[in-house]
């Protein structure tokens, strides 16, 4: 049978977070009208994304290759990263009151 995982080959799932693994599962998709080393910057550039982000109420932010905290939904995030692959695919993986989640 043809999953939400198999929708997403090129995305490492840490265990337990696949789509199919996990106690719910969110996609989102957007069109950006610019260079993938644009919207790679924006992604990267966590410290800005209150500024673009409805749901990012705060961030607290190093560099992104460590971690940072973010205030997401009203709920507070420390974050990992998970995987960087410039102009390609980024994802971190958050851990709150309660909440577990990874994007990617």
């Amino acid at each position: 049978m043809f999953g939400a995982s198999d929708s997403h080959p090129d995305i490492r799932w840490p265990s337990g977070f696949a789509p199919d693994q996990a106690h719910g599962f969110c996609q989102a998709q957007a069109v950006v009208h610019a260079p993938p080393a644009t919207a790679f910057s924006l992604l990267s550039g966590v410290e800005r994304w209150p500024e673009w982000v409805p749901e990012v109420g705060e961030v607290r932010a190093g560099a992104l290759s460590g971690g940072f905290l973010v205030r997401f939904h009203g709920h507070r995030f420390e974050i990992c990263l998970g995987e960087r692959v410039p102009h390609s695919r980024l994802g971190w993986s958050g851990i709150g009151a309660g909440v577990q989640l990874y994007q990617a």
